[in-house]
């Protein structure tokens, strides 16, 4: 799947008013033969402190599910409305979610995309990885095509 046709996969999401959090959970992260998709557009919509166990939960739950089909995953993660201000407010889960990743899922990344980053990605992503180990710092990569 090009890259440009995941972006356009990424932006169809919606949430609908009749779906449940179970639904809307598997909007912001979903699995399927090509790895896992996380869609920030979606988690800024219900992330909040009482959510943020539910949300990381989920995330961690399908990149396992995803090293099912193939022992290390693709994770694709659509960044487009983030923002300082989000990175700020959500800081504690992001430090949890790097926290999970290193010890619970350490050897499962293949690769990870990062489609339509803001400007001040590369400027966080250099605070943030600090604390990811050069392994995975080397998995990681931008895509704004």
């Amino acid at each position: 799947m090009t890259h440009t046709r995941i972006i356009e996969l990424f932006k169809l999401t919606r949430i609908e008013p009749t779906d449940s959090f179970q639904d809307v959970l598997d909007k912001l992260c979903n699995v399927n033969n090509d790895g896992v998709f996380i869609n920030y557009a979606i988690f800024k919509l219900v992330a909040t402190p009482t959510t943020y166990d539910s949300i990381l939960a989920h995330v961690v739950h399908s990149i396992k599910k995803a090293t099912l089909i193939h022992p290390t995953t693709t994770v694709r993660i659509y960044m487009k409305t983030l923002t300082i201000g989000n990175l700020d407010k959500h800081k504690t889960l992001i430090n949890d979610a790097i926290q999970t990743c290193n010890t619970e899922l350490a050897d499962t990344l293949k690769i990870c995309h990062c489609y339509k980053t803001p400007f001040v990605f590369a400027q966080i992503y250099n605070i943030i990885s600090t604390v990811i180990d050069k392994e995975t710092r080397q998995k990681i990569h931008v895509v704004n095509s």
